[in-house]
């Protein structure tokens, strides 16, 4: 309904893939190996192989992060038109967005001027977006596993 109401809604969909983590496993198991080497305690590798299975589980759930964003813009119309009236009509665009996502009791962020060229830019341009959207998933922590200790407790270990 709210997008309805808009002259000219330039909407994006952002949802971030999956992240490849195979290069932190083998160098997490490589490290993991040789401190079990090194003090050669049996029940320290048994709780050394729990946590490399829970970080392979960890590793292969997925984990996206999925916004959308509702870009708007009015085009001069034609005949032309003032300044003044055209900031009119995108504080009006504005206005029906934000009413719109209100009434749907959804958190929202307006972004500056700058923040909307950028995302219109990463639009376009498929390797800047992915970049900056596993930038921006990360800095969510949806790409960062999490590990707490009671969660890889080898259960028999006293």
């Amino acid at each position: 309904e709210m997008l309805k109401y808009l002259d000219h809604p330039f909407q994006l969909s952002v949802q971030a893939r999956r992240a490849n983590y195979t290069d932190f496993l083998k160098h997490a198991e490589v490290t993991i190996n040789e401190a079990v080497r090194g003090y050669q305690n049996q029940p320290f590798a048994e709780y050394a192989e729990s946590l490399k299975g829970y970080l392979r589980e960890e590793a292969q759930k997925p984990r996206t992060d999925r916004s959308n964003l509702i870009v708007i813009g009015v085009l001069p119309k034609v005949g032309g038109e003032n300044e003044k009236a055209q900031i009119e009509r995108l504080e009006r665009e504005q206005g029906y967005v934000e009413a719109g996502i209100s009434s749907m009791g959804l958190p929202y962020e307006v972004l500056d001027p700058i923040e909307s060229i950028e995302a219109i830019q990463n639009f376009w341009n498929r390797e800047r977006a992915v970049s900056q959207r596993y930038r921006d998933a990360f800095a969510n922590q949806v790409h960062a596993p999490r590990i707490n200790g009671a969660d890889v407790e080898v259960p028999d270990i006293v």
